[in-house]
């Protein structure tokens, strides 16, 4: 299964990241987890700086040790992400989907409209 950093986060969030199974996931998933992170200690005030620190280097090593990470074919994506209108970030993850041919971990709702998504409540 394919994961984005909506879907890596929502698993986080039910405790269900775990029954992640044989995921893959694109180099671009460490900087939107660390925008994310970015928006939620400075914008939010929801983590402080050492807080967001901390899950970063958290996720990074988990998912460095338990996802295939790819490195997207960055003219591919860019044809993707203008033909669709998806972010050239989403449009990366529907490009591995594409290429090996299995279902997304999202909680975006454009890029579902795009490719088969998995259902959090079936993980």
């Amino acid at each position: 299964m394919i994961v984005d950093a909506s879907g890596f986060i929502k698993a986080i969030k039910l405790g269900k990241v775990e029954k992640l199974r044989e995921p893959k996931t694109t180099r671009l998933i460490f900087y939107e987890l660390g925008n994310v992170l970015w928006k939620e200690s400075k914008i939010f005030k929801r983590f402080s700086p050492a807080e967001a620190q901390a899950m970063l280097k958290d996720w990074i090593l988990w998912i460095g040790c338990n996802f295939d990470i790819y490195e997207p074919d960055w003219h591919a994506t860019l044809g993707i992400a203008l033909n669709t209108g998806l972010s050239y970030y989403d449009a990366s993850y529907l490009w591995l989907a594409k290429k090996v041919n299995e279902s997304i971990v999202t909680a975006d709702k454009d890029l579902k409209k795009y490719w088969k998504a998995v259902d959090f409540k079936r993980l």
